[in-house]
């Protein structure tokens, strides 16, 4: 819950200044100074990191002491499963992080109300690796997915595949914003 939490927290602050901004009339004014999209870009990032710092400590010293407890309190096969669960959640922590960053500040950009981009935001993040973990539960419940044998193969997947969509995620949003696919958001340009 608590990293629903932290990820739905985040996707309302990456959108939250740039929407408001842009509804306001401020954003023009902005970019008529002489500051350039890609440093305003990069001081929103900065913005959010600073303000986000602590609660990411926070929860990755949750998850560090839940892998902790996992290792102490579960029989041995069990205990791979999750071990391989926590792990996985430290990895992806950072990359899902920077993934809602940026597809954040471009839906902020481009929406025109501050709740859909917020939506739009942990759907383009978040929504792939719960549709991988319902393919998981439905293929669990049918009885293709039996024992631990398949778990951990699957956990594997899953972590593998979220890691690879963020990446692509982040590359592509900020391939957007640098070649000035930002039409909806007129004045954000690189000229």
């Amino acid at each position: 819950m608590l990293y629903l939490y932290w990820k739905c927290a985040l996707a309302i602050e990456a959108t939250r200044r740039f929407s408001e901004d842009r509804a306001s009339g401020a954003l023009e004014l902005l970019l008529s100074t002489p500051l350039s999209p890609a440093i305003i870009l990069a001081g929103q990032r900065r913005a959010l990191s600073r303000g986000f710092a602590l609660r990411f400590t926070v929860v990755c010293a949750v998850n560090i002491g839940l892998l902790l407890l996992a290792n102490k309190v579960m029989d041995h096969g069990v205990n791979h499963f999750f071990t391989v669960v926590f792990i996985g959640g430290l990895i992806l922590f950072p990359v899902v992080d920077y993934a809602l960053a940026w597809a954040g500040m471009l839906a902020g950009l481009r929406g025109t109300r501050h709740h859909r981009a917020t939506l739009v935001t942990l759907a383009r993040v978040m929504l792939p690796g719960w549709v991988g973990i319902f393919v998981f539960v439905v293929l669990g419940f049918s009885g293709l997915l039996i024992g631990p044998d398949h778990l951990m193969p699957m956990a594997v997947i899953w972590i593998g595949f979220n890691w690879v969509w963020n990446v692509v995620l982040v590359s592509r949003t900020k391939r957007q914003l640098a070649a000035g696919e930002r039409s909806r958001a007129p004045g954000i340009s690189e000229s």
